[in-house]
């Protein structure tokens, strides 16, 4: 799937919210981030080698292209969040898909949550720690070429 128009943010497409709008690094892609409605029962641990569930895993079983977002990916969403209606996330730390280390992964602080999370403030968290996920997909916007 591809959009050939500009969607905005908060904007419903296939009964997935548009949380971000963004361009690849290093392909110059714009492409829109869509939300998963789904949120998981419990807070994860995000190492998906772990014998119980994970952020990456939860992201990933949802298939069609779903994951964990990025951090540029995390930032945009936060800086969207009250645009983006009962799709928004919730105030507390939610994992990212990039590791900080070999016991830690880095997360996004949404609001004034549990646990310190603080509004846009990125840090790492251990692995084995609980927070919330959210699984976003991406979807290439193509332009259409002027006639």
């Amino acid at each position: 799937m591809h959009l050939t128009t500009m969607p905005r943010v908060g904007e419903i497409i296939d009964g997935l919210t548009v949380g971000a709008l963004m361009i690849d690094q290093q392909t110059g892609q714009p492409y829109a981030l869509l939300v998963s409605p789904a949120r998981p029962d419990d807070d994860l641990e995000w190492d998906a080698e772990l014998e119980w569930d994970a952020a990456n895993t939860w992201a990933t079983s949802l298939g069609d292209g779903f994951r964990l977002p990025s951090r540029p990916e995390g930032a945009a969403l936060y800086a969207n969040n009250e645009q983006l209606g009962t799709a928004a996330f919730d105030p507390e730390w939610h994992w990212l898909n990039e590791q900080y280390s070999a016991r830690g992964a880095w997360r996004q602080g949404v609001g004034r949550g549990p646990g310190g999370a603080r509004g846009g403030h990125q840090s790492y968290g251990r692995k084995y720690n609980k927070f919330s996920a959210r699984a976003v997909r991406r979807v290439d916007i193509v332009q259409r070429e002027a006639i």
